[in-house]
């Protein structure tokens, strides 16, 4: 199995941003002289925040989609209750309080 500390164990042939970068991260480390532990670490947490946005940036669509269909909800009522005219009883009784 590649060691961690070989960047190319991390590059596929067709590039995926998330594995690039984490190659890159352990040519630095490389570079650096940093343990190979401390690389790893440092991908394992580069990873955790890519995911976390990709969940992020997925979660911000969903909502704007929920908010779309909510604005639409929210006309067609609005449309409703602007053609709405109150029914007039005749005869019936005045409100309390107003004599």
């Amino acid at each position: 199995a590649p060691q961690p500390s070989q960047p190319t164990a991390w590059q596929p042939s067709a590039p995926q941003p998330s594995k690039v970068a984490l190659g890159g991260v352990f040519a630095i480390a490389s570079d650096l002289g940093m343990p190979a532990a401390v690389a790893d670490r440092a991908a394992t947490l580069l990873e955790a925040r890519r995911r976390e946005q990709a969940q992020i940036a997925s979660t911000r669509k969903a909502l704007e989609r929920r908010a779309a269909e909510l604005n639409k909800e929210f006309a067609r009522i609005n449309k409703e209750t602007l053609s709405w005219r109150p029914v007039v009883i005749s005869g019936a009784a005045a409100p309390a309080g107003s004599m």
